[in-house]
């Protein structure tokens, strides 16, 4: 499988979607609709984490879908932030556009520990909503 979905940490506050090879949307819609479930099963804060390992964007239509198929769909209310992970320059651009058009706050960096970084100072308080 070419995306993986899981709690990333102990205490269920992260969940982070893995994206390793290339995927259909199908595939990522079925990602994103796990994550929602994650999300909704639990009642705190928490927090998405996607590691885009692979540069690929699988149809022309990735933003038209991803706001369709994603952005209509209901926002978790407990979700507090989205950090999107892209070591390939190009990706981490598209990944802003796809960003800019999320209503809850979405980051773009280029390594998992600054995605985690972002968190954990969400987390303190350090980083406003």
């Amino acid at each position: 499988m070419s995306i993986q979905v899981q709690w990333f940490d102990e205490g269920q506050t992260i969940v982070r979607i893995d994206i390793t090879d290339q995927y259909t949307i199908n595939e990522l819609h079925q990602a994103w609709a796990t994550e929602r479930e994650m999300m909704y099963s639990v009642s705190y804060a928490v927090y998405s984490l996607n590691v885009f390992q692979t540069f690929y964007i699988p149809h022309k239509e990735f933003k038209p879908t991803a706001e369709r198929d994603y952005v209509s769909k209901r926002i978790p209310p407990n979700l507090q932030l989205t950090v999107q992970v892209a070591p390939n320059a190009m990706m981490r651009g598209i990944l802003r556009t796809v960003a800019s058009i999320m209503p809850h706050q979405v980051y773009v960096v280029p390594t998992v520990e600054e995605g985690l970084r972002l968190i954990n100072s969400h987390k303190q308080g350090i980083l406003e909503s």
